[in-house]
């Protein structure tokens, strides 16, 4: 019997392809994923992971008598090795390839470092967290880092050991109390075990095929004219008006509309609270809406929104972005299955998930 399969602690799914069963005949097999629905080409991501851990502890986790010299390393983070791309034999469990050499994870030194295998797009998706986080921050204020993920890691594997397993006892991975948002399900002893309906945990998160068309898809009209008469009542420019305060308040209107379009979104609505005047001209009307919602500072996770193709939808001034902005701003919308986002790419479904995850990691 060989070792149990491990699984990514960043999204709990697994680094080995599986069994897709072609439903085209039209008999569903609803033990196994439907290749009508997650083909062989869209896991291909999970086959691609690299090994991440101090640099100083690389050398105490291969299994080789041979002298030891540092690979390659990817990371540009000082006393963090990420690795080239590794690979792992089935049924070896615990252990991945990097190099010709064996490489154990998921299991500590006398330090408590932990080396572990994560995707390449959860590594992507790790650095978007990071950004968003980080961009609320001051210069003066530690920013976290790569680096900052991985101690979360071993903090909770240091609290797993701490417990008996609540799930699978005989895995050597990571265990989250969300379950992997329900992907803790589906880690079997050797395979991943997903039926027909939940092929979106192992969807691809990036690239996401349809994603700027079906969130435009979400898209309503404009219920009135309100959006407009707000925005008509402010003056274009206070050249032919009394003189202005020496303050930011005194700033021409387009000078405002302009900070504020480049602002994270906490900042500006604090500093809409620090006076009328402000509160008055930096109101956040559609253009408003929409310039966050395209640039990725109010919904972060949808980084890569086609910016000309939002654009041409915007130029055609009737539709209503700030409820497109609260639809997606409820939170978990995006794992759900009804309602308006039955229609969702099931990649999207899983990015959202995978975020979630390591939103939660960086709070420990």
């Amino acid at each position: 019997m060989g070792l149990p399969s491990q699984f990514c602690p960043a999204c709990g799914g697994p680094f080995e392809g599986f069994d897709i069963y072609d439903d085209s005949t039209g008999v569903g097999d609803e033990d196994s994923c439907w290749a009508s629905v997650l083909s062989d080409e869209d896991i291909e991501w999970v086959e691609k992971y690299r090994l991440i851990v101090r640099t100083r502890a690389l050398e105490a986790f291969r299994r080789s008598n041979t002298p030891f010299s540092l690979p390659n390393n990817s990371s540009n983070i000082d006393g963090l090795f990420v690795s080239d791309h590794a690979s792992h034999v089935w049924q070896e469990g615990y252990v991945f390839i990097l190099n010709n050499h064996d490489y154990y994870t998921f299991s500590p030194d006398k330090s408590g470092n932990i080396m572990f295998p994560i995707h390449d797009a959860c590594l992507e998706v790790i650095e978007h967290v990071l950004e968003s986080q980080n961009e609320v921050l001051t210069p003066d204020m530690p920013h976290a880092t790569l680096k900052t993920f991985y101690y979360s890691l071993c903090k909770q594997y240091a609290r797993n050991a701490m417990k008996p397993p609540r799930v699978n006892s005989y895995l050597g991975g990571l265990e989250w109390d969300h379950d992997y948002y329900g992907a803790l399900e589906f880690q079997g002893y050797y395979d991943w075990e997903a039926g027909h309906g939940d092929e979106w945990y192992c969807a691809n998160p990036i690239p996401i095929p349809d994603l700027t068309p079906f969130i435009l898809s979400l898209l309503t009209k404009t219920s009135s004219s309100s959006e407009t008469s707000k925005n008509q009542q402010h003056p274009v420019s206070r050249a032919d008006s009394t003189p202005a305060a020496p303050r930011l308040e005194g700033l021409p209107v387009e000078i405002l509309h302009h900070i504020s379009s480049i602002l994270p979104i906490p900042s500006l609505f604090a500093l809409r609270l620090s006076s009328k005047t402000l509160a008055a001209y930096l109101y956040p009307d559609n253009q408003f809406w929409f310039q966050s919602l395209v640039s990725g500072s109010l919904i972060p996770y949808l980084w890569d929104l086609n910016a000309k193709i939002c654009y041409g939808k915007y130029l055609e001034a009737e539709w209503d972005w700030k409820a497109l902005a609260r639809l997606l701003c409820r939170k978990n919308e995006e794992m759900k299955i009804e309602g308006r986002m039955a229609g969702a790419p099931i990649g999207l479904r899983n990015r959202y998930r995978i975020w979630k995850i390591i939103e939660g990691a960086l709070e420990i």
